[in-house]
């Protein structure tokens, strides 16, 4: 077990290192401004990259862009017609984020771009409730990754203490009305599990939670060393791409025979295979785009990679 806020720092450092897969964004032929990474829409998995570009009245140079996400400053840049970024400290949740891009060239002209877009793969936002507990992740009936499972309960302010259980299992009490830490495991499986999180007033048990969930065979960006995943071979993380392209993947040390992946299309299913590697040609609109592959064993145990593909 590792703490909630250790494990966001230690993402937050990593995130800050990463390496750009595509820093390719051309400014607009015409004045303006543009966000090219992600579009509009689209659904992208953490660490977010994005990537924005601008062109100054009559060819005028551009003389500072900044960006925003949420109302939120990400980054300022002078002198420059273009801008990267790959994700912030404010931008580790699960949910919708409205980016903004202002330039302005040396005349003082100013152009704007926004963009919604949702990521998913990263933390699950949670919130104190006025009373009771707020059980945020693992979300109840959801599927989870076995190497980066999330626990995240928030109580109200009348709550000292909680005490949480994994499967029956007591596993640690927290001072305080926040139980919050990560988990891992080697193996997953088809059957449900659960937390339970109860909270206390110094003796006095007052409210209790439980949330269900199944584990698949999941490796997200940013942890290292998992045994069991599906490795996509083609395309790369962040890629730009011309449409058709290929998809690639393997299973990689499964426990059971695979008797199914699946390559799915924002959400839609695009490629079926029988055994552990899979190999299609997809065709997509322009845009950025959730690449999803999925497998099954004989168990009916879920395996799943997802990454993002931006296509010219």
């Amino acid at each position: 077990m590792r703490s909630n806020l250790f494990r966001l720092s230690a993402i937050l450092v990593f995130a800050a290192c990463a390496t750009l897969a595509s820093a390719t964004c051309t400014p607009p032929a015409k004045a303006g401004a543009v966000i090219c990474f992600p579009t509009t829409n689209a659904t992208v998995v953490f660490p977010m990259n994005i990537e924005g570009a601008a062109t100054g009245e009559n060819g005028l140079p551009i003389t500072k862009m900044i960006l925003y996400s949420n109302n939120v400053k990400l980054l300022e840049k002078d002198n420059s017609d273009t801008i990267y970024l790959v994700m912030d400290e404010n931008d580790y949740f699960n949910q919708s984020y409205n980016l903004v891009l202002n330039a302005w060239d040396s005349e003082g002209n100013l152009f704007q771009y926004s963009a919604k877009v949702t990521q998913v793969g990263g933390y699950y936002p949670c919130t104190y409730p006025a009373s009771g507990i707020n059980f945020c992740s693992p979300p109840n009936g959801s599927y989870q990754p076995n190497v980066f499972l999330q626990l995240a309960a928030y109580a109200s302010s009348d709550v000292t203490s909680m005490n949480v259980w994994q499967n029956g299992k007591f596993l640690y009490s927290s001072n305080g009305n926040l139980a919050a830490a990560d988990y891992g495991t080697s193996t997953a499986s088809n059957t449900w599990q659960s937390f339970t999180v109860k909270a206390y007033k110094g003796s006095r048990a007052l409210y209790t939670a439980t949330s269900s969930y199944r584990l698949y065979y999941g490796c997200p960006f940013l942890v290292t060393g998992c045994a069991t995943y599906i490795q996509i071979q083609q395309p790369t993380n962040y890629r730009d791409l011309n449409s058709p392209f290929t998809v690639q993947a393997q299973t990689v040390q499964n426990p059971a025979p695979i008797t199914t992946m699946k390559v799915y299309l924002d959400n839609t299913v695009v490629a079926t295979s029988t055994g552990a590697t899979i190999v299609a040609t997809v065709t997509a609109s322009a845009g950025t785009h959730l690449l999803t592959v999925q497998g099954w064993d004989t168990t009916g145990t879920l395996y799943k990679t997802q990454q993002v593909v931006n296509v010219y």
